[in-house]
């Protein structure tokens, strides 16, 4: 009988599954069977699923009933002989040490759910997914969720290595024909496991895919989607906010929870806002009233930004008719320096016309999120190393240092942008909007410096005729940092 059980759902991904089989076949960890499920695939997908069943006795291919990923899921589910279940989606990547990883460290820790960190996929390059940068922060061994409460942002099934004695002591399945259907499996997993190991290392990739040929993608694009995505995304925020109440689980949790709907959940939708037809509008408008009204905390809370705090109280008040202009696109944030500390005012925007929402569906341009966690009070901090001047025509400036941007007395880890400039007889240089490459130093230093806040970074400037007219020995470094759509400066 093989230790591990990977659960494969598949359907309608021939462009996407063969590497991700050729990732499974690759596993330094051998002792598995590979639950293969066809959902009625009508691209080929069959045929490369059967080409890796017929060449590696580890994978065995069902016949799924084409109702979707929970169904297909839950069928692999009653086949499973393993000890240990883990889940993978068809088109997306593992590292060669998916399992090995994971496995090892459940070995040495005797914990019963080991999480591991997972970037987007985008085309040949990755970026960090938000959910998971902020789940897998702190990598620790044997804790509980009361214990590490930012747990709640890890809503994904597939990151894991679970002991299958706790999957079943729940009767834990997938709710049939959900898409948004792995956030109360991967929540009810933490509330019941005693030792949960978070690892920070990057073991999975998470495929983003832009031509809405996915579930994940298809709500950016298509209305029926957007409806469906909407329903599915209700009915996972009220199962899991009824699960966490009933578990009892610490005020840490719950406010940790509350933060992630409203900076993640419900922002997913509201870029959509303009998409929608008069029912998604109201009935997106039900949805956040329903959350707001059964937070565990109040929005005060949470650091929600100018914008989200301005939309999610005009909601909370009942004044619907301001929602067109404050989510509009052009809906801008500014930013003033006043009695010591930033102020911020939101200056509504227009609602775009039908032509404008087309020309943004044809580039299908999808929402940009929020930073987690973001305060509107945030200050940058400046360190510079070294300055060398370069004499030449034209010469040229190289300035070293760290920045880091802090939220009251804590550092902010998550990702922000840099634009660094040198000023000169009140003269700034032409690469004013050219942002500093911002790297972590060589290690061993790298590590220390992520956990830190600082950032290190090199700004080599070539310095033009405005060196002709200016001091070459006085200069001045100005910092600004964007960071959800603020503009803040050092």
């Amino acid at each position: 009988m093989p230790e591990v059980s990977i659960v494969v759902p598949a359907r309608d991904v021939a462009a996407y599954v063969g590497d991700l089989l050729g990732d499974l076949r690759a596993q330094r960890f051998t002792d598995m069977e590979v639950l293969l499920v066809d959902d009625r695939s009508s691209d080929g997908t069959r045929e490369v699923l059967e080409r890796h069943a017929q060449a590696d006795a580890r994978f065995r291919l069902l016949d799924g009933a084409g109702t979707g990923p929970s169904d297909a899921r839950n069928l692999a589910l009653d086949h499973a002989e393993g000890e240990l279940l883990a889940f993978v989606d068809a088109d997306d990547r593992v590292s060669p040490g998916y399992l090995a990883t994971m496995h090892a460290a459940m070995r040495d820790s005797g914990s019963e759910v080991v999480v591991a960190n997972a970037r987007r996929l985008y085309g040949g390059r990755t970026r960090a997914s938000r959910l998971h940068l902020r789940a897998c922060a702190r990598p620790g061994r044997g804790l509980t969720l009361d214990e590490r409460p930012e747990l709640v942002y890890d809503v994904t099934v597939w990151n894991k290595l679970i002991r299958r004695e706790l999957w079943e002591s729940d009767g834990l399945r997938f709710a049939p024909g959900r898409w948004i259907n792995d956030v109360y499996p991967s929540l009810r997993t933490h509330v019941l496991a005693r030792r949960i190991d978070v690892l920070d290392e990057v073991l999975y990739h998470w495929r983003e895919r832009s031509a809405g040929d996915s579930i994940t993608a298809s709500k950016f694009h298509d209305a029926a989607a957007r409806q469906k995505s909407l329903a599915d995304r209700a009915h996972a925020i009220a199962s899991t906010r009824t699960m966490l109440a009933e578990a009892q689980v610490s005020d840490g949790v719950r406010a940790r929870f509350d933060e992630r709907l409203l900076l993640h959940d419900l922002w997913t939708y509201l870029p959509l806002y303009h998409e929608g037809d008069r029912r998604y509008r109201r009935e997106l408008a039900a949805l956040i009233e329903d959350v707001l009204a059964g937070l565990f905390t109040t929005l005060d809370d949470h650091p929600l930004g100018p914008v989200l705090a301005t939309v999610y109280g005009a909601i909370r008040d009942g004044d619907h008719d301001t929602l067109p202009q404050l989510l509009a696109p052009d809906t801008r944030v500014v930013a003033t320096a006043r009695d010591g500390a930033i102020h911020h005012r939101l200056v509504p925007g227009t609602p775009p016309s039908r032509g404008a929402l087309a020309r943004v569906r044809s580039r299908q341009v999808a929402p940009v999120e929020p930073v987690v966690g973001v305060a509107e009070h945030l200050t940058v901090e400046a360190r510079l190393e070294g300055v060398r001047l370069h004499p030449g025509r034209p010469p040229r400036l190289t300035v070293t240092g760290r920045l880091r941007l802090r939220d009251g007395a804590s550092d902010l880890h998550g990702p922000w942008q840099a634009t660094l400039w040198l000023t000169a007889n009140g003269t700034r240089t032409r690469t004013r909007r050219a942002s500093a490459e911002l790297s972590a130093l060589p290690a061993p230093d790298a590590h220390a410096l992520r956990r830190s806040g600082w950032r290190a970074f090199t700004l080599d400037l070539a310095l033009g005729d405005l060196a002709a007219n200016a001091d070459l020995e006085r200069w001045t470094v100005q910092v600004g940092v964007q960071l959800d759509g603020v503009h803040h400066r050092a």
